[in-house]
């Protein structure tokens, strides 16, 4: 089902804990719910709203999700239309900087109404703002992996028909 997104992104948290899943996945789904349910959703201010890194990091998912799941579900029919292996292991260049930069920027400007609320919740934000350029490294990097893995491999490249 994970296949075709149809699944929570907390049942997907679930079963990575249960070593079904990916932990590049337990990453990515953790982030957002932790930007969802503890940053932008506590924090629905202006601060947060109206800020451009807000605009950002929901275009960045929405696009990369787009791409994701079309290539999941065109996948499971069999079809592989190269143009869509291309956009789901390049577009994450620009896409997945911008998107976690607009969330540790998010992230950043709530740090202050964070200590207003409870200083120990302030010292984890500013705890995992700290973490957030290393997980972006390694996430960066995860993908770089699989780009030069499926952009690479000889199923990728087209075989051109021959003619009679």
């Amino acid at each position: 089902m994970e296949v075709l997104g149809g699944e929570s992104p907390e049942l997907e948290t679930a079963r990575m804990g249960l070593g079904m899943l990916r932990s590049s996945m337990l990453f990515r789904v953790s982030s957002r719910l932790f930007l969802v349910w503890g940053v932008c959703y506590p924090f629905d201010a202006p601060i947060v709203r109206e800020n451009w890194a807000f605009s950002t990091m929901v275009a960045a998912w929405g696009i990369a999700e787009v791409i994701r799941y079309t290539y999941y579900a065109l996948n499971i029919t069999g079809s592989k239309p190269v143009w869509l292996l291309w956009c789901r292991y390049n577009f994450f260049l620009v896409l997945y900087p911008i998107g976690a930069g607009s969330e540790w920027i998010l992230l950043l400007k709530v740090h202050t109404p964070a200590y207003a609320m409870d200083t120990n919740l302030s010292y984890l934000f500013g705890l995992i703002g700290l973490l957030y350029p290393h997980g972006l490294k390694r996430m960066y990097c995860y993908m770089m992996d699989q780009r030069e893995k499926y952009l690479n491999s000889p199923a990728a490249v087209p075989v051109p028909e021959k003619e009679e």
